[in-house]
């Protein structure tokens, strides 16, 4: 983007290609079959009717006209839902998610109006770069603190600007962290009696020859707890017991498949039983899938009695049961024997929130596992620079004139081509961003999953966070630290001294980004048209809700992306405040989506109870952090006379940090003796509903193979 005509044009071409996806869905979730796919776990019922019409066009379209003038009445819809009620309907987890992207609109709508109020006039004024003709500064520059002289009294505006900025980030951050913690508190007061809120996880159990690892931890807590232990389960090493669960799952749908298939047509399918049913003898479908089920069935229920028969198949870890919270809390949170590394207690994960495959894995070997990982995530970082490069080098054609002569000719000609230039100098660099970002999650989620969480929640957090720092380390300021390598023609070195400058020219870039995520990432996921696709081909042979796959939020993509999208409204809202709207515009459509999404698509996999906040709220931290250590980089640049009086700043930031998680963090990751005992005895009112814990614990941290 070379000037303002260009930006806008790029911002129509982007916002155009984004309406299109949305009207697409709005009409698409208007077709009768369609609603089992976009209101699969809506609370309530589809708001329209359709007309008496044959039963095969019913299927497929829908007659009411009416309902084609309110394609959009689904934005209305999804912010209809009160918080309580979202909470109630989604969890606590979705709910302060979308607070995220609040408290993004909360801290950036009055920055954005200060800037525009104070230092664009400042910086428009500022007169340095009109009479600048360069391939390195821009129209928008013009808008941006390069447009100050070197050493003027006007960068005083920018320092002051930068310190009510960050007042207003922390107070707000302040009232966000005390509000979470009030919502945690009384969600997990509120809730139903939940297995986790008595069960603690015991891992690293020492090996007694002479004691079954049953009557070990028996013994073990009947001594220390012997009116308050309840019960414990064993957790066993499943590997083999899982395939074979998995061997049974696919002859059962096979043999349901093929049952709905006879029912249809009136005829007996038969199958070959060979390789990939290629050749081989043929079979009636439905009898051969039958004795399949059969068979891996008898082969489970031996291998089931194997496991519980024989102490070798045991790994050293139990969930351990207790009568009250109160005993639960005190044990999780202390240590039970002399040896700090034997019976490790902590509190129990949800049921459905266990990650079985790591619980397999010998505790003793998590620190290991720990460098190992962190090793493998510094070196994927590293080579994720070279894709960085390569982007940066697709954004301004000039550049790929002086980089490949050859192309001269043909960039030649693009540049006469407004539309053609911008979709070449935006859209494929936000594209191939795009494509990348997608592959380092995938490799980032392998590689934490070999960190040993034991969790869904914690091992998605982990992600997140690994996620977000490839944002701000890669993304962020490996862009501005290669655009400036690529313009530059020189040493890294000399770069690095200059850096501070060439932060201003790189806000081109992240608003092309931005505009390209709007359409790629957020009406995208709406649309869902694979998932679509794949759900229609699936009808032809299930049935409703059985056609549709389970699809959760994938939070260890969303979460770091909303944070980036803040550090970049941070960290340009003093240097370059053109980039706020384009921030809070995209703030806007995440929430009304991933609002509507969670209302109506997504399914609940876990519970944790927001535990993530406290890692949200240090990731803004940082990220006002680097924004103020930027612009004093700017400040070395501009005039360093000014640069002295941000010094404290940094300083005073992470002094709040530590203030605010020494006031609320441990609301989120302890469960507090008095808190236990309070829902303890108001569980004995007798206004309470019973409930019986023995039946509660029953099956709730049995592996998944053995409820098969």
């Amino acid at each position: 983007m070379d000037s303002l005509e260009d930006l806008l044009i790029s911002l129509a071409l982007n916002i155009s290609v984004a309406v299109i996806i949305l009207c697409l869905f709005s009409i698409l979730r208007l077709n009768p079959k369609n609603k089992t796919f976009y209101f699969r776990t809506s609370p309530y019922e589809v708001r329209w009717s359709l007309t008496r019409t044959a039963p095969l066009l019913k299927e497929f379209l829908n007659f009411q006209r009416r309902n084609y003038f309110k394609v959009w009445i689904w934005i209305v819809e999804t912010l209809e839902m009160t918080e309580p009620a979202l909470i109630k309907h989604a969890g606590l987890d979705s709910t302060v998610y979308l607070r995220i992207y609040i408290l993004g609109l909360k801290i950036l709508c009055p920055i954005c109006l200060l800037a525009f109020c104070i230092l664009v006039p400042v910086n428009w004024t500022g007169q340095a770069l009109h009479h600048v003709h360069d391939t390195f500064h821009s129209d928008i520059d013009k808008l941006s603190i390069s447009n100050i002289p070197y050493g003027s009294n006007r960068l005083i505006a920018h320092i002051v600007m930068c310190y009510v900025f960050t007042i207003w980030t922390l107070y707000i951050l302040y009232q966000e962290y005390k509000k979470i913690a009030d919502m945690r508190h009384e969600f997990l007061k509120s809730r139903d009696p939940c297995a986790e809120e008595f069960t603690v996880l015991v891992r690293n159990i020492p090996v007694d020859p002479d004691k079954s690892i049953n009557d070990q931890i028996e013994d073990f807590f009947h001594a220390h707890y012997p009116y308050q232990y309840l019960t414990h389960k064993v957790v066993y090493n499943t590997k083999s017991l899982s395939r074979l669960s998995a061997r049974k799952e696919r002859a059962m749908k096979m043999l349901n498949y093929y049952r709905n298939k006879n029912q249809r047509t009136s005829e007996n399918s038969t199958i070959k039983t060979g390789w990939l049913g290629l050749w081989g003898k043929r079979k009636d479908a439905i009898g051969y899938y039958a004795a399949e089920v059969e068979k891996w069935s008898e082969e489970e229920n031996s291998e089931k009695d194997k496991l519980t028969s024989n102490d070798t198949n045991v790994i050293r870890a139990a969930f351990v049961s207790f009568k009250t919270r109160q005993e639960a809390a005190k044990c999780s949170q202390s240590q039970q024997a002399i040896k700090a590394t034997k019976w490790v207690t902590e509190s129990a994960p949800e049921p459905r929130d266990i990650y079985w495959d790591n619980l397999l894995r010998p505790w003793i070997n998590t620190s290991i596992r720990q460098m190992l990982v962190w090793a493998t995530y510094a070196f994927v970082l590293c080579f994720y620079m070279i894709p960085i490069a390569v982007v940066q080098s697709m954004e301004n054609l000039e550049e790929i004139k002086k980089l490949s002569p050859k192309l001269a000719p043909i960039i030649e000609k693009l540049t006469h081509m407004s539309l053609v230039k911008q979709i070449v100098q935006m859209l494929i660099p936000g594209i191939t961003l795009k494509i990348a970002r997608e592959l380092l999650r995938i490799i980032i989620e392998m590689i934490c999953k070999m960190e040993g969480c034991i969790s869904h929640s914690s091992f998605e957090r982990r992600s997140a966070a690994r996620f977000f720092w490839f944002y701000v380390g890669n993304i962020f300021l490996g862009n501005v630290l290669a655009g400036t390598l690529i313009q530059l023609h020189q040493s890294p070195f000399r770069t690095l001294k200059v850096i501070g400058s060439f932060v201003p020219l790189k806000a081109k870039f992240f608003m092309s980004t931005i505009m390209v995520d709007i359409w790629a990432e957020v009406a995208l996921d709406i649309l869902n048209l694979i998932k679509l696709l794949i759900f229609r081909l699936n009808l032809m042979v299930k049935y409703g809700v059985e056609a549709v796959d389970p699809v959760h939020l994938l939070f260890s993509a969303s979460e770091p992306q909303a944070q980036y999208y803040l550090l970049l409204g941070l960290v340009y809202a003093v240097i370059t405040p053109l980039i706020l709207p384009f921030v809070i515009f995209i703030f806007l459509c995440s929430y009304l989506v991933y609002r509507h999404q969670v209302i109506n698509f997504y399914d609940k996999q876990y519970e944790s109870g927001a535990v993530f906040w406290p890692t949200v709220h240090r990731h803004i931290i940082y990220s006002v952090v680097i924004s103020e250590v930027l612009l004093m980089l700017m400040l070395s640049v501009q005039g360093k006379k000014f640069t002295p009086w941000l010094i404290p700043l940094p300083f005073l930031t992470l002094g709040f940090l530590k203030y605010s998680n020494n006031k609320f963090r441990s609301a989120f990751f302890v469960y507090s003796i008095e808190a236990a005992m309070v829902k303890d005895i108001i569980q004995q009112q007798p206004t309470q509903l019973p409930f019986d814990l023995n039946e509660l614990l029953q099956d709730a941290y049995m592996h998944p193979s053995f409820k098969g």
